[in-house]
């Protein structure tokens, strides 16, 4: 539960600071975000594609920072977890851990408190990140998350993030 707890003064302070920092870092990026203005205010949950480890990183540059303080990303917990660094960033950017080959169970439901708490959500329907480009199939998580809720799902196609950070 702790992944999902609201962050503290000092915490939300260290996040805008991180967040500037990407902004910084994803510079030299064209991030650009098409037809953001079709984004229905309120909760939403973001289904992305996923091609690159700096997926996560693109959709915090194009969101804007008002809507991604309301919104928590699922994040793999080999990666976004995998060292006491990467865990403490990781909760700066309101990642909360998932495994869905290990604790998929755990990992449902803590998107489901996600979504309960009233945040928007940020899930990678593949479930992991392609090697090829091509769209992987759905994982039957985002279904199963979904099934009983009217919150909007806004698809987001992220395009050359690939080539900008290859597997």
């Amino acid at each position: 539960q702790k992944y999902i707890e609201p962050l503290t003064k000092d915490q939300e302070a260290a996040a805008k600071r991180m967040h500037d920092l990407i902004l910084l870092l994803m510079k030299p990026f064209p991030v650009e975000a098409v037809n953001y203005k079709n984004v229905p205010e309120g909760q939403v949950v973001f289904t992305p594609n996923h091609t690159s480890y700096i997926d996560a990183f693109a959709l915090s540059a194009a969101i804007p920072l008002e809507r991604l303080r309301h919104t928590q990303i699922a994040g793999w917990i080999g990666i976004a977890f995998a060292n006491p660094l990467f865990a403490y960033l990781s909760r700066l950017a309101q990642v909360f851990p998932i495994d869905a080959d290990r604790s998929m169970l755990t990992s449902l439901a803590l998107g489901a408190a996600v979504l309960k708490g009233g945040k928007s959500l940020i899930w990678f329907p593949e479930a992991k990140r392609t090697l090829d480009g091509e769209l992987l199939p759905f994982k039957q998580g985002i279904g199963i998350l979904l099934k009983d809720t009217e919150i909007p799902v806004v698809p987001v196609l992220l395009s050359g993030t690939r080539e900008a950070l290859k597997p």
